[in-house]
């Protein structure tokens, strides 16, 4: 899952670009210290965030790319996929992966059962696990491509990744943590997506809605 075409969009992951960029800094500095690489590599990609990247709507996006979509990358925590264009040289938008494990402790059992697949004995179950959609955004630099590249065709794309996971590892749920505006909201809810406990504020007082997406058994004898 490196790499995917979709229309004019190429999909490249965040490794991708860090494993490109490590082989650019060895070739410009042959004896270079791992260290210092990292710091090459972080400084070349905050400056490729702050020249190619704008998310007006939600701000977090902007800090997720430049304080810790790398850190997490190295940690194994997350992964961070760029949708480009066919010459890779304009970012049109981005998503980001990973593993989350959801408290259903306060749902009640028929819901638990909706989401542990028909689990026995769901009253001893408190936690479910669920796929991450952590970071989710189009690239606001690209008015150009609006009319080609829209929020359904980033979800589409992020969408066919999370199959491709489920493939691979199975996963019932996929969960992330919506900004609290309506627009937001109903366009996720196109895809699925549901309305998961209370709205919260972060640190920056800015209000988020959960959101569940739970994909249906598949039918079998």
């Amino acid at each position: 899952m490196d790499e995917k075409k979709s229309l004019d969009c190429k999909v490249v992951s965040l490794r991708t670009l860090i494993d490109k960029l490590i082989d650019i800094i060895k070739e410009e500095l042959p004896d270079v210290t791992w260290d210092k690489i990292r710091e090459e590599v972080s400084a070349r990609f905050i400056g490729a965030v702050d020249s190619s990247f704008l998310c007006e709507q939600n701000s977090d996006i902007i800090s997720f790319l430049k304080d810790d979509a790398l850190i997490n990358e190295y940690r194994h925590l997350s992964r961070t996929f760029i949708v480009m264009d066919s010459s890779e040289k304009n970012w049109l938008g981005m998503f980001t992966l990973g593993q989350k494990v959801i408290d259903i402790s306060n749902l009640s059992n028929s819901q638990r059962k909706k989401y542990l697949a028909r689990e026995k004995k769901v009253k001893e179950i408190k936690t479910a696990p669920s796929i991450l959609l952590g970071q989710f955004a189009k690239n606001d630099h690209c008015s150009e491509y609006k009319q080609n590249f829209c929020g359904d065709i980033l979800m589409k794309i992020c969408l066919s990744f999370i199959e491709d996971a489920r493939k691979l590892i199975g996963c019932k749920l996929v969960f992330l943590d919506s900004v609290n505006c309506d627009g937001v909201i109903n366009f996720y809810e196109s895809y699925g997506f549901k309305k998961f406990g209370d709205v919260f504020i972060n640190q920056k007082d800015e209000q988020y809605q959960p959101m569940m997406l739970s994909y249906e058994e598949d039918n079998y004898k």
